[in-house]
């Protein structure tokens, strides 16, 4: 997928998406971790400014420009709530994709 490509998608329900942008602050929100629960998402669907990302990947997020929340994203990779699980569970390939992104950013020593 190539950088500056808009595969955000408006939101009506926040439904099984981890990653929910805001589009009045450009920040991505991370919805597994659990300090996600003080950025209000439900406010975010009423003032029509959440955005899900296809593929729901916090890469596509910043692909498109958004930043991270600093109460979302604090370089760990939490463990998929139960809401958030399919039969299948979620695949190896997303946790790693988000694992690798956090590591990236952790500044040098």
């Amino acid at each position: 997928m190539e950088r500056g490509v808009n595969m955000a998608v408006r939101l009506t329900d926040l439904g099984t998406r981890r990653f929910i942008g805001d589009t009045a602050t450009m920040l991505v929100h991370d919805r597994w971790n659990s300090n996600c629960e003080d950025c209000l998402m439900d406010v975010l669907i009423e003032k029509g400014t959440a955005r899900g990302f296809n593929p729901d990947q916090s890469d596509q997020a910043f692909w498109e420009d958004y930043e991270y929340c600093p109460h979302c994203f604090d370089r760990s990779d939490p463990e998929p709530p139960s809401w958030a699980r399919t039969p299948e569970g979620v695949s190896k390939d997303e946790r790693e994709t988000v694992a690798s992104r956090l590591q990236s950013d952790t500044p040098d020593k």
